[in-house]
């Protein structure tokens, strides 16, 4: 080992005598120096796969870029603290490298991990002037994908604004509530991450200190993470003690990195899907436009779909059925449809209870279908679509996942509309009315994968038959199988304006979560404020 004394011990002096002496010295015998301090560690093999996969006919020169202040011009060069890499193709006139905006998570070369990723952007740097985009394509973070680009003003992902104590986009829609649990644990998260990469970047001339956040902003893109804009109030300190108070805007990612691609076993489109039916006497006005629907979607369309009724008489109703059936009237419908589509049988089963508890339901019509059947349980204001159903086959697998869809649900046309037409614009689908994320009324899964469920079920709770009561379909997935509980928004099933009927008898959550759907499902806060202040106006005059 050769020891060279420079005899200035000034940093850039020092610097440019040591890049000198190895260019005069070692250019004709090296492609390429790797100049580091003696406290640095360095996985040689790193470097040379680096270097291995770069030519020496390009000037390259990479490393940590760091700022450096107080000089006349402001310049980037490569941090000696954390090393650099140079070719000898033109010395020193090689062309800089510098790191990506706060919050890329880049790593200067030392390591053998931030060797990889600074080789993964250069080239992602490298083959964007390639792409008809060019070098305006180019993303940051370097690596993550693009943002999200709406193609309407409904798809516009709006921005949540946040300080350190409060929320101004609450989960319960109120304008304003404090910052608590895994929501403050985020922003101190984000918060100190944006310290650390700013000390790492301005370190050892400059020491930050965070004095307040001033603005924050955050929102979720589907397609690359969680995004934050952060106005922090911050002291910066010098390395003589001088401080100074300045507000700075950084921009960071949370991106969804930690991916994995899970087998996923086969499927197909030509499955027979089974709808049940539940039907009580309150839901008699509805089932004709369910029949209907049915019949068109299905039936005219020969899809592979049958459809069972669960008639659910009251004991009081039941004993005077032969007198009087309440449900005669929805029986000679399913007769006439019977008649129309000959080759079609639409059966039907009778219960009688006071508490229609979906489980129990579910218990009798399992027994009379076989274990590979694939049900769809249905509720009477759902419009049963020929897409919807494949998606019930795609997103149901055996054995794997059952599929628990959230339907979006119309406002009322009486609050919303106030005696305008409602517009009929296919575009507007799904604009006045919201997903009802407290209804569980629909399900998809198969028959083998529920009894699997129920029978755990039923060796816990004994012979409890009232803890049924307070359980539907998705608890008994959820608590007593390992599947994968699949529960997304379904824009394929809109259902119509409709008062629920919410049974008493039922558990006290069943009957609140049926409470809260109808007050949600009524309008949205904007029509109900210009509801009440119609009526205000009128009552004044």
């Amino acid at each position: 080992m050769a020891l060279v004394a420079h005899g200035d011990e000034r940093p850039v002096w020092l610097m440019y005598e040591t890049v000198r002496y190895l260019h005069q010295h070692f250019g004709a015998d090296y492609d390429w120096f790797f100049v580091m301090q003696d406290d640095t560690y360095v996985q040689a093999e790193q470097v040379k796969a680096l270097v291995s996969h770069l030519s020496i006919d390009q000037d390259v020169y990479l490393g940590r870029a760091e700022e450096f202040i107080g000089g006349d011009e402001r310049a980037r060069y490569c941090h000696g603290g954390f090393g650099y890499l140079s070719s000898t193709t033109q010395g020193l006139g090689g062309s800089q490298w510098e790191e990506g905006p706060v919050g890329d998570g880049s790593a200067c070369p030392s390591g053998g991990e931030g060797i990889t990723e600074f080789f993964l952007q250069m080239q992602i740097r490298n083959l964007t002037s390639l792409t008809p985009a060019g070098e305006a394509g180019l993303t940051w973070p370097v690596g993550i994908p693009a943002p999200f680009v709406p193609k309407s003003r409904f798809e516009v992902i709006s921005w949540d604004y946040f300080t350190e104590q409060h929320l101004f986009s609450c989960p319960d829609g109120t304008p304003k509530c404090e910052l608590s649990g895994a929501g403050k644990a985020d922003v101190d998260d984000v918060i100190e991450s944006a310290l650390e990469q700013l000390n790492s970047r301005y370190q050892p001339l400059l020491r930050f200190y965070k004095r307040q956040l001033l603005n924050g902003y955050r929102r979720f893109d589907p397609t690359r993470g969680m995004e934050y804009t952060l106005d922090l109030l911050l002291e910066a300190v010098t390395q003589k003690g001088h401080s100074h108070v300045l507000a700075k805007r950084v921009s960071l990612v949370r991106p969804l990195s930690k991916m994995e691609i899970i087998p996923m076993p086969y499927v197909t489109e030509a499955t027979r899907v089974q709808l049940v039916l539940p039907l009580t006497v309150q839901d008699l006005d509805f089932v004709g436009n369910f029949l209907d629907t049915f019949a068109m979607n299905t039936l005219d369309t020969h899809d592979n779909a049958l459809l069972t009724l669960l008639f659910i008489y009251h004991p009081y109703d039941a004993q005077r059925v032969s007198q009087l059936d309440v449900f005669a009237g929805v029986k000679a419908m399913v007769a006439e449809l019977e008649k129309r589509y000959t080759e079609v049988k639409i059966p039907w089963i009778s219960v009688k209870t006071e508490v229609p508890s979906q489980v129990k339901l579910m218990d009798i019509v399992s027994k009379k279908h076989p274990v590979d059947t694939l049900f769809f349980l249905a509720s009477v204001w759902t419009e049963v679509s020929m897409e919807f159903l494949n998606r019930c086959r795609m997103n149901t697998i055996s054995n794997w996942q059952v599929f628990f869809p959230v339907h979006f649900q119309e406002f009322n046309p009486a609050l919303v509309y106030r005696g305008e037409q409602a517009s009929s614009s296919s575009a507007d689908v799904l604009r006045d009315g919201r997903f009802d994320r407290h209804a569980f009324a629909e399900a998809c899964f198969y028959n083998s994968d529920y009894m699997a469920a129920r029978t755990k079920l039923a060796a816990d709770i004994l012979d409890r038959d009232e803890v049924l009561e307070s359980m539907e379909v998705f608890d008994v997935f959820l608590r007593y199988s390992g599947l994968h509980l699949f529960r997304a928004v379904e824009p394929g099933l809109v259902q119509k304006y409709a008062l629920r009927s919410c049974n008493p008898r039922l558990s006290e959550e069943l009957y609140h979560r049926c409470v809260l759907s109808n007050l949600e499902g009524l309008a949205s806060r904007s029509h109900l404020a210009m509801a009440l202040f119609e009526q205000e106006q009128a009552n004044s005059t």
